[in-house]
């Protein structure tokens, strides 16, 4: 149900004639929501090891260090860069660039595979703080709706976008550092030398990191439910979907 509630948003949010009337009145904005997304997440789809030096650009010629620079910069900072840039497009009323750069770095975290993500997470439990407290600003946005938006079908479509966007940035990002968190805390080192050696003293295989991890999410629906009430069943529907999934 919940995948036909997204396809309905986004193809009401993507309307040809309301998306180039913004364009129109925040060139700038769309500009630099368009610079923070598509490069990064062009690297993360062809799954660039090093945007700098990968083979796929020799194309560009001369531009090949330009352009691999900017992918590489703005891929290792997606996870800092991609809220602060949608809570200040939001601050400004700059609403559907902000949610541009919401879905974008959604996608591109998701798009990471593991080892890459692993990057981003300190040590110990300041790992899943980095990782809420790059959600805050995403929350704050939505929060933030009422005195941005008139009440009415087009402030649904967007807080239904950015609501989904919040819960695939914390499916990337704090789902796998609070899992990270929990392997450290609660799961016996060097299991697997144990199967090895010691079969008859092998714990059971460790859950823990699964369990905690999709735990979080719960969190974050909660904290999407205070943030916007009137779409707290959508946000539900879709994080079940969501833990289907992984499950």
């Amino acid at each position: 149900m919940s995948k036909f509630i997204i396809e309905d948003v986004i193809e009401e949010f993507m309307d040809e004639d309301s998306i180039e009337q913004d364009i129109h009145q925040h060139p700038l904005s769309w500009c630099i929501a368009l610079l923070i997304v598509t490069p990064p997440l062009v690297a993360a789809l062809l799954q660039m090891n090093d945007p700098r030096t990968d083979p796929a650009l020799d194309s560009l010629g001369p531009l090949q260090s330009i352009v691999g620079l900017v992918m590489y910069m703005m891929l290792q900072t997606q996870l800092f860069i991609a809220p602060i840039a949608c809570f200040a497009l939001a601050f400004r009323r700059h609403l559907a660039p902000a949610v541009l750069v919401a879905m974008g770095s959604s996608a591109i975290m998701l798009t990471l595979d593991i080892s890459t993500q692993q990057g981003f997470w300190p040590d110990g439990i300041l790992g899943p703080v980095v990782a809420a407290a790059c959600l805050a600003p995403f929350i704050i946005v939505l929060r933030k709706k009422r005195t941005q938006l008139n009440p009415g079908r087009s402030r649904q479509v967007w807080a239904t976008l950015m609501a989904t966007s919040i819960l695939m940035f914390a499916v990337a990002t704090l789902v796998p550092a609070v899992g990270m968190y929990a392997d450290e805390e609660f799961c016996p080192p060097f299991e697997g030398e144990m199967d090895q050696f010691y079969p008859q003293l092998s714990p059971a295989p460790c859950d823990e990191p699964t369990m905690y991890g999709l735990g979080s999410l719960g969190l974050v629906v909660a904290a999407i439910g205070w943030a916007w009430p009137r779409g707290r069943h959508i946000v539900e529907e879709i994080a079940d979907d969501i833990i289907e999934a992984a499950t």
